[in-house]
């Protein structure tokens, strides 16, 4: 399959492409050779019956200390809270804060927690309700939304744990796949004295595994354990990722549950990545008249919650058998007779019933593998951040597969879901889509596509789609062919923005289903406001942002010679912002540029900086631009754009005859026309009444980018991909 003289045809391909795009070449290079190198190291790892390390806890990282924000909800617990807070504070792990909340108890409760907020003020805040809320789970709630930390620990007021709790938690959650850890469980009475232990609540499931610590996937962990009883018998006993987005926060039926809310909020906490447990920590359950939970297992609620549980198992998780309701039902008919002296069928029907579980109607998500190039920049390399977090809001399992071809930027790392687990082994995929129970694998650069054809077990009958950014068309034709003929083989659907990512892939497009068009969409979000004085531009300047990579094809260079170009003709005080990262800007960085050259570097905030400008400005003659991301970014902060005619851009600023802001073409020799583009930035910073008219044209453009719709369309692509299965 491979020839011999591989190293000398990946050297002079890698040559021929260079001029092209050096991005491109440097992935281009990884394309041609490194795969080969990850498929062998793949097989060995399977000769070796090796286990995939990315889901095994790593070792504890002195420099690993993320800040744990500790959640008190109280009410009523005055005669505990002493003993918790004093077990909270005096943790042997350090960074952490704590909010202290209340619902309008009745007893001292609230001067224990206001004298330890004033023991501890730095770390201490409190959030007391002047209304009883009637709900721990609005409680849960409301401290989550209010906490700063990365990980959040739920430490019920009447219960309390042993010193090292977050010190032996903490450390699985190195794993960037690890969503939440927990501990073992002491059942104790009011007084603190020892009831049962975790043992004996947890002794019908077998294979017992709590006699030792482990790291599991949530796939796994619901088929055989979670899915049967709720495995973590009391909050308090575990530390999660915070996440503000789980879609049931914002359902009723979950606040106002009384007995199974926790289950249920496990079970989609940990959707698509790995729980974890320790057996080195201790968690105390205090059990007493006053617990919500136990005061209820003598009424029809403990029951019907035990049927909504069982519809979000069937809702939420692949192979979940009808055999776990018949046994759960078994169960509660048991527990019926023992706690209560009125069973009848009639009556236990009307709160639990089997029937209405399989009949329930829903759609499974999927278990989507989202496998990115790297956490850099460049639309390639963000969009699959996008549609991940878009995904995961529609309730899809989403795994993050993060190829590493690039340094991260924390940045844009930061911009996926916490809530969304991140492995990175590429070379144990099949490990993965075995573990996760994967459906899919979407991926988005070309290096990643052809990584995964190679070394995708197809006995695993795992779907796979690719999202083409440009990168085909780029490939030198002697090389091309053999690609494509691979990635048209093993690829399940080819999803396009542009009309020209289809060239590659020559009449196959017109002989076969596999090819889908979707516009490129990005979310909505509140911009934080920059001001311009912040980084010395006068308030009546006319300003214009181009965003990009610092490389040469996005035509960084041009622009600057067009805005000098345009100040002189308008006699207009422009000035212009670069934001981006690249060989480019350090280039730029030590040369001494005039005042209105402005030189930021990468930056998070992009709509900020548009927003501060009349004119957004994307000069690029790059020949694998397609549908640029950073001009919707643009159009969302209500600022017009002028750019080349490159890929789909004219399409992008047009809707109804209406444009929203102006394109230009590139000259003969494929670069960009200085002058030309001089003279459409004079114009414009000239003719207010024009500026005003793009401004307006750019409200209505920009709604045809919505982001449900461009989600819907993936997914119908994706149910699509695995109808056959």
């Amino acid at each position: 399959m491979y020839s011999m003289n591989l190293k000398n045809f990946t050297e002079i391909s890698y040559l021929k492409i260079k001029s092209k795009s050096p991005r491109f070449a440097k992935s281009m290079k990884f394309l041609l050779k490194p795969i080969f190198n990850v498929v062998f190291s793949h097989r060995a790892s399977y000769m070796s019956n090796g286990l995939v390390t990315s889901f095994q806890a790593k070792i504890p990282c002195m420099d690993f200390l993320p800040l744990v924000t500790v959640i008190v909800p109280n009410f009523n617990h005055d005669n505990y809270l002493e003993e918790r807070l004093e077990t909270i504070y005096g943790q042997t792990y350090k960074n952490f804060e704590v909010i202290l909340l209340d619902d309008s108890s009745n007893d001292s409760s609230v001067e224990i927690l206001k004298k330890f907020q004033q023991e501890y003020p730095n770390i201490t805040r409190t959030l007391f309700n002047s209304h009883n809320s009637g709900s721990v789970f609005k409680q849960w709630k409301k401290g989550i939304n209010n906490a700063k930390g990365e990980l959040i620990w739920i430490a019920e007021s009447d219960d309390y744990c042993s010193s090292n709790f977050l010190e032996c938690l903490v450390p699985f959650f190195i794993n960037q796949a690890n969503l939440l850890s927990y501990c073992e469980t002491v059942f104790v009475n009011s007084k603190g004295n020892r009831i049962w232990t975790m043992e004996e609540y947890l002794t019908d499931l077998k294979p017992f595994i709590w006699d030792g610590s482990f790291i599991k996937t949530s796939q796994e962990i619901v088929e055989q354990y979670f899915s049967k009883k709720n495995i973590i018998p009391n909050a308090s006993s575990a530390i999660f990722r915070k996440s503000n987005f789980l879609e049931i926060f914002s359902t009723k039926e979950w606040q106002n549950m009384k007995v199974c809310g926790d289950w249920i909020f496990y079970l989609h906490a940990i959707k698509g990545g790995l729980i974890s447990y320790s057996k080195d920590a201790q968690n105390f359950y205090r059990n007493h008249g006053k617990n919500t939970s136990v005061q209820s297992h003598e009424n029809d609620i403990f029951y019907r919650e035990h049927e909504i549980v069982a519809k979000h198992l069937k809702c939420l998780y692949k192979n979940i058998s009808n055999s776990v309701f018949s046994n759960m039902r078994a169960d509660l008919v048991v527990h019926w007779k023992r706690s209560r002296n009125d069973f009848k069928r009639s009556l236990f029907e009307s709160c639990f019933s089997e029937k209405r579980i399989k009949s329930h109607s829903c759609k499974r998500p999927l278990n989507i593998l989202m496998a990115g190039y790297a956490f850099c920049s460049g639309g390639g390399e963000t969009f699959p951040i996008v549609l991940s977090n878009a995904m995961k809001s529609k309730g899809h399992n989403v795994t993050y597969l993060d190829c590493m071809r690039e340094d991260e930027n924390i940045d844009i790392r930061s911009q996926l879901r916490p809530d969304i687990p991140v492995v990175s082994n590429l070379e144990g995929l099949n490990h993965i889509v075995r573990e996760f129970k994967i459906d899919l694998i979407h991926s988005h650069h070309a290096w990643v596509d052809s990584s995964i054809a190679d070394i995708l077990d197809s006995e695993l009958h795992c779907r796979t789609v690719v999202s083409l950014h440009g990168m085909y068309e780029l490939m030198p034709s002697e090389n091309r062919k053999d690609i494509v003929s691979k990635m048209l083989d093993k690829t399940t659907k080819f999803v396009y923005t542009a009309q020209k990512n289809l060239e590659a892939f020559g009449d196959a497009v017109t002989r076969n289903s596999q090819f889908d068009r979707i516009d490129n969409a990005l979310e909505d979000y509140p911009i934080e406001v920059i001001k311009r004085s912040d980084i010395n531009i006068p308030e009546n300047s006319f300003v214009v942002t181009l965003v990009s990579r610092a490389v040469p094809e996005k035509g960084w260079i041009e622009a600057t010679k067009a805005i000098d170009m345009a100040r002189s003709n308008a006699k207009v005080d422009i000035h212009l912002i670069l934001i981006g990262d690249g060989k480019l800007f350090d280039y730029l960085k030590s040369k001494r540029l005039p005042e209105y050259i402005h030189l930021m570097g990468f930056q998070k905030n992009i709509r900020g900086f548009f927003q501060i400008s009349q004119l957004g400005l994307l000069p690029s003659r790059f020949i694998g631009e397609s549908f640029p991301l950073v001009l919707i970014d643009c159009l969302k902060s209500g600022t017009p754009m002028v750019a080349s005619s490159v890929g789909e851009v004219p399409y992008m600023l047009e809707h109804e005859s209406i444009m929203a802001g102006e394109i230009f073409d590139l000259d003969s020799n494929q670069m960009i026309p200085i002058k030309a583009l001089s003279e459409i930035i004079s114009r414009i910073a000239t003719d207010k009444n024009y500026l005003s008219e793009l401004k307006t044209n750019t409200e209505k453009v920009v709604k045809k980018f919505d982001l449900g719709r461009m989600s819907k369309k993936y997914e119908e692509v994706y149910y699509d991909a695995i109808q056959n299965d």
